[in-house]
């Protein structure tokens, strides 16, 4: 979703629990499309909460891709794919959501493709769902040069992330 800025605060929303067609706005007073009949759909109040993007991620790769690894800023007002993009502090790299919808490491030419690319030097062994890079908690993959080979010592953490012997705390 392209130029769509979120927050951390929860907000009101409706579910639509019909197959019919979606509200055409959504609001705290559970608005419904003004065209067509709407006398079956159905909706219910949910609260929820948008996560916004980290502004800093570290990325660790000790076994291999190593000028992948160090920290990458969020480019504002960016967006690789729909979802959020970040750039390499000290280096020429790109953490994106590839195609595949899967977090991804990739060099200068992913950029000048923007970002049409399934995979990457690095990246998600599994499709990650919408989770920013620093909450999927799935084994991630590096390119050897000739295949992807899984690297349960790649991760990825944002800086304001909170560890308890050296695993990541979230809260959900």
């Amino acid at each position: 979703v392209t130029g769509v800025q979120t927050c951390a605060l929860p907000i009101s929303c409706c579910l639509v629990t019909s197959l019919q067609s979606a509200p055409s706005e959504v609001s705290s007073e559970h608005s419904v499309p003004s065209t067509g009949d709407t006398s079956d759909l159905q909706t219910a109040p949910v609260e929820m909460s948008v996560q916004t993007p980290p502004q800093v991620l570290r990325v660790f790769s000790p076994n291999g891709r190593r000028e992948c690894a160090g920290k990458y800023d969020l480019v504002l007002d960016e967006y690789a794919n729909g979802l959020p993009l970040w750039k390499q502090r000290n280096g020429k790299h790109w953490l994106y959501s590839a195609t595949s919808s899967r977090w991804c490491i990739g060099g200068p030419d992913v950029q000048e493709d923007n970002f049409a690319r399934s995979a990457g030097y690095i990246s998600q062994a599994a499709v990650h769902k919408g989770l920013m890079p620093d909450r999927v908690f799935q084994t991630w993959q590096r390119w050897d040069g000739t295949r992807s080979v899984k690297d349960a010592s790649i991760t990825i953490t944002s800086e304001d992330q909170q560890t308890v012997d050296g695993q990541v705390v979230i809260n959900i």
